[in-house]
């Protein structure tokens, strides 16, 4: 499978084990990596209220994530400028027995 465009993953920042001067745990800050992914529209549609001229518009992403990136931790990439929220959870995509790459479906509104 081949990755032409690339996306941002931004990864939340965890415990470093040590405490602030109240007692309460220190957390890095988030870190950004950018990763080679497939970025395609599934399906775009008016919105339900069509005064709004809203437009929900679903995308496939497929990324292909280091090993030491935990999946389960991403709640966004930004694509082309354009955040997209992991609707769900992302799902490893097997290949004869080994992670190919992972997916998720996320839905933009816009207008």
């Amino acid at each position: 499978m081949f990755f032409h465009d690339r996306v941002t993953v931004t990864i939340p920042g965890g415990d470093t084990g040590e405490r602030d001067a109240y007692n309460q745990p220190i957390i890095a800050p988030p870190s950004t990596q950018v990763v080679p992914a497939q970025v395609d529209p599934a399906s775009s549609m008016d919105g339900p209220d069509s005064d709004t001229q809203q437009i929900i518009s679903r995308y496939r992403v497929m990324m292909k994530l280091p090993a030491d990136v935990d999946p389960a931790v991403i709640e966004q990439v930004t694509w082309r400028g354009n955040t997209l929220t992991v609707d769900g959870r992302i799902q490893p995509q097997m290949i004869r027995g080994r992670i190919s790459h992972h997916e998720f479906v996320s839905e933009r509104v816009t207008g």
